[in-house]
């Protein structure tokens, strides 16, 4: 999961994309945030991806994210994203406890992307669940990215 902030243009997406444990696509998912800054943008993505997991019952998951941030704040979150940190507890306790680790940022491209995407959404706040992949090709951005533009 990944989230896309940018002050400069006051735009935020997330996106995210499940995989199973041969590294193959599940599915992935983009949308527009209006989080006010790259942490919270980011902790949406997680708590937003895991929603996902939760309701198509991908389990069991592990946790993987490229921000050393979140997983800090997820042990000692500030006052500021204590109500998006509990509500990303409270889901992990109903996906019994997965194990959460730092992943460098090379292995998130896809995720990156996506996350991207959604921030060029228009102001609709329905997710764009993409089940179109089924292998692990960055060739299949394209179809991704052509599927998101015809949901403009």
């Amino acid at each position: 999961m990944d989230g896309a902030f940018s002050a400069k243009r006051g735009k935020s997406g997330i996106g995210g994309i499940i995989r199973n444990s041969n590294g193959d696509w599940i599915v992935g998912f983009c949308n527009k945030s209006y989080a006010y800054n790259h942490l919270m943008t980011d902790l949406e993505a997680l708590e937003h991806g895991h929603q996902l997991v939760h309701a198509q019952k991908l389990l069991p998951v592990e946790i993987e994210t490229d921000v050393v941030e979140v997983l800090q704040c997820l042990d000692h979150a500030h006052p500021t994203y204590i109500p998006v940190v509990e509500s990303f507890r409270s889901l992990l306790r109903k996906l019994e406890n997965p194990p959460l680790r730092h992943s460098f940022r090379e292995a998130n491209k896809v995720a990156d992307i996506l996350s991207k995407q959604g921030a060029k959404l228009a102001g609709s706040n329905q997710t764009s669940v993409l089940q179109l992949c089924h292998d692990n090709s960055i060739n299949n951005l394209k179809q991704i990215k052509t599927e998101l533009l015809s949901r403009k």
